[in-house]
């Protein structure tokens, strides 16, 4: 029997598990698959509105958008980040969806979206622990899908 496959496949997962691993200490298995399953190139990307978000998650995901002066897809994991009307914050959809919250919420600056908190689809602060607590996206690890910020 071979081993050379099995030793390659292994390797090849390596990345995922200790995505999975890691954040598993700090209680967030679903962001870490999530995060790990399509940044590994598998062809898959994350879609708004299909099917998989309750109706008032959608509507409000749709105001935010057509209200929105730009918004931006991050180059690896296809994330939309939609800017809000008075250009103050950026909002992304909250997959992982613990403690009821609908969305991302993050403060604008002129190079970095800064997390700030979650929210619900009243756009309102959802009070609940914060893994993302402190972390920023560089706008250049993005592109603009549509308008200007």
């Amino acid at each position: 029997m071979a081993l050379q496959p099995i030793v390659t496949a292994i390797d090849r997962a390596k990345p995922v598990i200790a995505a999975v691993a890691s954040a598993a200490i700090g209680g967030m298995v679903m962001d870490a698959v999530e995060s790990a399953a399509f940044s590994s190139g598998g062809g898959r990307e994350r879609k708004s509105g299909d099917g998989s978000d309750g109706p008032d998650v959608n509507q409000t995901w749709k105001r935010l958008k057509s209200e929105s002066p730009c918004v931006r897809k991050h180059i690896e994991t296809n994330i939309k980040y939609v800017l809000s009307k008075d250009r103050d914050f950026w909002y992304s959809k909250d997959f992982a969806r613990h403690g009821g919250a609908a969305f991302k919420r993050y403060k604008n600056t002129s190079s970095t979206m800064e997390f700030m908190d979650s929210v619900g689809v009243d756009l309102k602060k959802i009070d609940k622990q914060e893994s993302k607590e402190g972390t920023s996206i560089k706008k250049k690890d993005t592109k603009i899908v549509s308008g200007r910020d």
